[in-house]
């Protein structure tokens, strides 16, 4: 296994358990454990984790992972949520996308899709560049100063542009979900950004993968109530299944 995607399945096994231990990622991986602290070793000096006698931990919850990091992180299980995701969307409908991985996922399954009218706005410039140029799709870009790890646009510019719009559905792609903590994201910004968005939509539907279940991220979006669905991998914690729907919000597991 080539050493960078070796340390991104680490990475994605410590966002899931806090910590891992080298004895066994030795095995998991079939290297020897001096690899795994080489990998322990980078990591550290890029700031994802902490090194500890017997292993590793994560080094703060709220570490943002780059775009490609993200893309790369259960990317079957987003391919299927975002397929699913497709099927709420119409013939001429208005719909609004968050930057991100499933979001991302979401655009490129929309451009196979057979839907022939459709208007999109985001402050994503990759989302924006991948759908410009499927013929009948109208994209509205809320354009700002961009953030270099997800290239969302961010500001008062792009909230000034989406304050304009009424939005049919808006698509969230987050990085928490908790009953207590309720829908948040990495950074504060993009946080701004969607919460704008959800006030000015229609229907607001997460599209998210499991993993990002009973995590509280810095940038709160909104309350657990305030979105109308859930559309996630299964595997989901029955309780927090049940929590979701309690509260009115629907759950289309995939």
């Amino acid at each position: 296994m080539i050493s960078e995607i070796r340390r991104k399945r680490i990475l994605e096994i410590l966002r899931r358990d806090n910590n891992v231990v080298t004895k066994e990622l030795s095995k998991m991986f079939n290297v020897s454990p001096m690899t795994i602290r080489r990998d322990f070793k980078q990591l550290e000096g890029l700031g994802y984790i902490k090194r500890t006698y017997k292993g590793a931990i994560i080094e703060e919850l709220g570490t943002e992972l780059s775009f490609m990091d993200k893309t790369l992180k259960c990317r079957e299980e987003k391919e299927r949520i975002a397929k699913k995701a497709v099927e709420y969307i119409q013939e001429s409908d208005f719909i609004a996308l968050t930057g991100g991985s499933t979001t991302f996922q979401l655009a490129l399954s929309l451009i196979e899709s057979d839907i022939k009218d459709l208007t999109i706005l985001t402050n994503s410039i990759n989302i924006a560049a991948k759908l410009i140029d499927r013929k009948g799709f109208h994209v509205i870009v809320a354009g700002g100063p961009m953030r270099e790890k997800s290239y969302e646009c961010v500001g008062e510019s792009v909230l000034k542009t989406i304050n304009q719009y009424n939005i049919g559905k808006f698509f969230l792609g987050v990085n928490g979900l908790s009953i207590r903590g309720g829908v948040s994201m990495s950074n504060i910004e993009e946080s701004t950004v969607a919460r704008t968005a959800l006030k000015r939509s229609l229907m607001n539907i997460v599209i998210a993968d499991n993993t990002k279940v009973g995590y509280n991220r810095m940038g709160y979006v909104c309350e657990i109530g305030d979105i109308d669905m859930l559309i996630m991998n299964k595997g989901v914690p029955e309780k927090f299944k049940k929590e979701l729907e309690k509260v009115g919000v629907k759950v289309r597991l995939v």
